[in-house]
Protein backbone atom coordinates (compact mmCIF):
# COMPACT_ATOMS: atom_id res chain seq x y z
CA UNK A 1 0.00 0.00 0.00
CA UNK A 2 1.32 3.30 -1.20
CA UNK A 3 0.92 6.63 1.60
CA UNK A 4 0.53 9.42 -1.23
CA UNK A 5 -0.71 13.18 -1.08
CA UNK A 6 -0.66 15.79 -3.94
CA UNK A 7 0.36 19.04 -3.80
CA UNK A 8 0.77 22.43 -5.83
CA UNK A 9 4.25 23.03 -6.07
CA UNK A 10 5.55 26.91 -5.29
CA UNK A 11 9.30 25.75 -5.64
CA UNK A 12 10.18 23.33 -8.01
CA UNK A 13 9.73 19.61 -7.47
CA UNK A 14 12.07 16.91 -9.16
CA UNK A 15 10.58 13.26 -10.27
CA UNK A 16 12.38 10.70 -8.15
CA UNK A 17 13.83 12.75 -5.74
CA UNK A 18 13.54 12.01 -2.04
CA UNK A 19 13.08 14.87 0.49
CA UNK A 20 13.39 14.90 4.07
CA UNK A 21 10.87 18.11 3.90
CA UNK A 22 9.13 19.21 0.95
CA UNK A 23 9.60 22.26 -0.90
CA UNK A 24 6.87 24.80 -0.32
CA UNK A 25 4.07 24.08 -1.69
CA UNK A 26 -0.26 24.10 -1.18
CA UNK A 27 -1.49 20.29 -0.18
CA UNK A 28 -4.34 19.99 -2.53
CA UNK A 29 -5.20 16.39 -0.52
CA UNK A 30 -3.48 15.21 2.58
CA UNK A 31 -1.93 11.98 2.66
CA UNK A 32 -3.96 8.52 1.73
CA UNK A 33 -3.42 5.24 0.87
CA UNK A 34 -3.67 3.36 -2.14
CA UNK A 35 -2.93 0.04 -3.53
CA UNK A 36 -4.10 1.00 -7.47
CA UNK A 37 -0.95 4.07 -7.85
CA UNK A 38 -1.07 3.39 -11.51
CA UNK A 39 -4.57 3.57 -11.99
CA UNK A 40 -4.47 6.76 -10.10
CA UNK A 41 -1.67 8.38 -12.64
CA UNK A 42 -3.25 7.65 -15.61
CA UNK A 43 -6.42 8.94 -14.27
CA UNK A 44 -5.20 12.14 -12.86
CA UNK A 45 -3.21 12.81 -16.01
CA UNK A 46 -6.90 13.03 -17.62
CA UNK A 47 -7.98 14.74 -14.70
CA UNK A 48 -5.31 17.66 -14.70
CA UNK A 49 -6.80 18.73 -18.31
CA UNK A 50 -9.43 20.74 -17.36
CA UNK A 51 -7.04 22.73 -15.26
CA UNK A 52 -4.80 25.52 -16.64
CA UNK A 53 -3.61 27.09 -13.56
CA UNK A 54 -4.40 27.11 -9.89
CA UNK A 55 -3.67 30.72 -8.31
CA UNK A 56 -2.88 31.04 -4.69
CA UNK A 57 -3.58 33.92 -2.75
CA UNK A 58 -2.67 34.14 0.76
CA UNK A 59 -5.17 35.74 3.75
CA UNK A 60 -3.46 35.50 6.65
CA UNK A 61 -1.55 33.29 9.15
CA UNK A 62 -2.49 30.04 10.92
CA UNK A 63 -0.88 27.59 12.97
CA UNK A 64 -1.76 23.95 11.92
CA UNK A 65 -1.11 20.35 11.89
CA UNK A 66 -1.99 17.52 14.71
CA UNK A 67 -0.97 19.94 17.54
CA UNK A 68 -1.66 23.44 15.83
CA UNK A 69 2.62 23.70 15.78
CA UNK A 70 3.03 24.20 11.97
CA UNK A 71 2.86 27.79 11.22
CA UNK A 72 1.24 28.24 7.63
CA UNK A 73 0.07 31.21 5.43
CA UNK A 74 -4.13 30.05 4.61
CA UNK A 75 -4.67 30.48 1.57
CA UNK A 76 -8.17 31.67 -0.40
CA UNK A 77 -10.63 29.16 -1.34
CA UNK A 78 -11.29 29.54 -5.03
CA UNK A 79 -13.76 27.96 -7.07
CA UNK A 80 -10.81 26.11 -9.83
CA UNK A 81 -8.72 25.74 -6.01
CA UNK A 82 -11.99 23.63 -4.38
CA UNK A 83 -13.01 21.86 -7.81
CA UNK A 84 -9.33 20.22 -8.05
CA UNK A 85 -9.47 19.90 -4.36
CA UNK A 86 -12.89 17.79 -4.64
CA UNK A 87 -12.28 15.86 -8.35
CA UNK A 88 -8.97 14.69 -6.43
CA UNK A 89 -10.87 13.59 -3.49
CA UNK A 90 -13.43 12.01 -5.57
CA UNK A 91 -10.74 9.92 -7.45
CA UNK A 92 -9.31 8.72 -4.34
CA UNK A 93 -12.35 7.34 -3.24
CA UNK A 94 -13.33 5.89 -6.75
CA UNK A 95 -9.58 3.59 -6.77
CA UNK A 96 -10.69 2.98 -2.86
CA UNK A 97 -8.02 4.99 -1.46
CA UNK A 98 -7.88 5.94 2.35
CA UNK A 99 -7.57 9.24 3.66
CA UNK A 100 -5.39 9.36 6.89
CA UNK A 101 -7.24 12.38 8.00
CA UNK A 102 -10.85 12.82 6.59
CA UNK A 103 -11.58 15.80 8.51
CA UNK A 104 -9.42 17.42 6.49
CA UNK A 105 -11.02 17.33 3.18
CA UNK A 106 -14.21 18.07 1.76
CA UNK A 107 -15.86 20.61 3.26
CA UNK A 108 -13.17 20.81 5.92
CA UNK A 109 -10.43 21.77 3.30
CA UNK A 110 -8.37 24.29 4.81
CA UNK A 111 -6.19 25.02 1.91
CA UNK A 112 -2.06 26.52 3.08
CA UNK A 113 0.98 26.88 2.57
CA UNK A 114 2.98 25.63 5.69
CA UNK A 115 6.33 27.88 6.51
CA UNK A 116 9.56 26.16 5.09
CA UNK A 117 12.83 26.71 7.09
CA UNK A 118 11.51 29.78 8.39
CA UNK A 119 10.14 31.21 5.39
CA UNK A 120 6.24 31.84 4.36
CA UNK A 121 4.27 31.92 1.78
CA UNK A 122 3.50 35.85 1.12
CA UNK A 123 1.64 36.42 -1.56
CA UNK A 124 -1.61 38.28 -1.62
CA UNK A 125 -1.86 39.46 -5.10
CA UNK A 126 -1.85 35.70 -6.42
CA UNK A 127 0.35 33.03 -7.18
CA UNK A 128 -0.43 30.93 -10.64
CA UNK A 129 0.39 27.18 -9.99
CA UNK A 130 0.94 25.07 -13.28
CA UNK A 131 2.06 21.30 -11.65
CA UNK A 132 0.29 19.09 -9.46
CA UNK A 133 2.29 16.62 -8.05
CA UNK A 134 2.23 13.12 -6.80
CA UNK A 135 4.17 12.01 -3.76
CA UNK A 136 4.50 9.29 -1.91
CA UNK A 137 5.59 9.04 1.84
CA UNK A 138 8.51 6.05 2.14
CA UNK A 139 8.01 3.13 4.63
CA UNK A 140 8.29 4.31 8.57
CA UNK A 141 10.59 4.57 10.00
CA UNK A 142 12.29 6.57 6.94
CA UNK A 143 10.06 9.64 6.09
CA UNK A 144 11.68 10.87 3.45
CA UNK A 145 8.66 11.94 0.61
CA UNK A 146 9.38 10.86 -3.20
CA UNK A 147 7.66 13.15 -5.94
CA UNK A 148 6.14 10.25 -8.16
CA UNK A 149 4.98 12.23 -10.68
CA UNK A 150 4.56 15.81 -11.28
CA UNK A 151 1.29 16.68 -14.20
CA UNK A 152 0.97 19.66 -16.07
CA UNK A 153 -2.16 21.55 -15.78
CA UNK A 154 -4.20 22.16 -18.96
CA UNK A 155 -1.95 19.36 -21.06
Amino acid sequence: MNTCLFSLPIEPLIPGVRYRQLLMHCTAVYWFRIDRIDELRARTKVLVQNFRYIELKSTGRGMFGLNNDVPVATIEHTDELDRLHTELIDLVSDLDGQHTYPEWIGTWYKPHVSDVSGKPFCCERGYPVKQLALVRKGPEPEVCKTVVELFELGR
